[in-house]
């Protein structure tokens, strides 16, 4: 490193330098302070578009109950998927409007909103219910061993889901003639009391397919 000896000489090279570099160094100044502001809108319009992607889907949930205004609830569902593509609220919008569909005997078109949630879910949960849906949906279309497939995870990837997955699992190896497979899935799904709770037919599940397992015992 030079050693300058007088503060003439330092001040010089510092003069040098800027007429060689100072005007690089004010457009890197000048897109600091730019890049700051353009962050700050970007902040700012995303909470604006997360504000109203939230008004949008309370405007949908405060209609999916009312019978009478179906066709206003699915305008504002199909509104708030096209508008808030790329959220969360608007995958909460495939899945009711999955609900519509299914209610309209269109499985076809519930398959499909449910399939594209599956296929990139903006929240871990959202995938879980979409998948689950969807595995109930293949069930319904007689696409059985494509309804298992979607169920047939293990315990630490379904997570606080396990025993939904369990109880659908059962459900779709009933339709399969697995009975035996079913029970054992029904048991894990009956180990879980909040599913237990969702599903009163559960108990009936859990006997008629231990049947078969029992006349087999029997027969021997």
């Amino acid at each position: 490193m030079d050693v300058f000896t007088t503060e003439e000489q330092q001040l010089e090279v510092i003069k040098k330098w800027w007429r060689t570099n100072g005007s690089s160094v004010l457009i890197g100044a000048a897109l600091g302070l730019a890049a700051i502001a353009g962050w700050k809108y970007y902040q700012q319009n995303e909470l604006n578009k997360a504000v109203n992607a939230s008004d949008a889907y309370e405007a949908v949930i405060k209609l999916a109950d009312d019978a009478g205004k179906r066709s206003e609830f699915k305008q504002q569902a199909e509104a708030l998927v096209s508008e808030h593509q790329g959220t969360a609220y608007a995958q909460f919008g495939q899945l009711y409007l999955a609900r519509e569909a299914v209610r309209d005997n269109d499985l076809a078109r519930a398959a499909s909103l449910l399939q594209a949630v599956v296929n990139k879910p903006e929240h871990e949960a959202i995938g879980h219910v979409a998948t689950l849906r969807l595995a109930r949906v293949k069930l319904a279309q007689g696409e059985s061993d494509a309804a298992l497939k979607l169920v047939d995870i293990s315990k630490e990837k379904a997570g606080a889901y396990a025993g939904a997955y369990a109880l659908v699992r059962g459900d779709v190896l009933t339709a399969l003639n697995r009975t035996a497979e079913a029970n054992a899935a029904y048991q894990d799904a009956a180990a879980e009391q909040s599913v237990a709770a969702q599903d009163p037919a559960l108990a009936m599940k859990l006997d008629a397919s231990a049947l078969p397992a029992l006349a087999t015992e029997t027969a021997k």
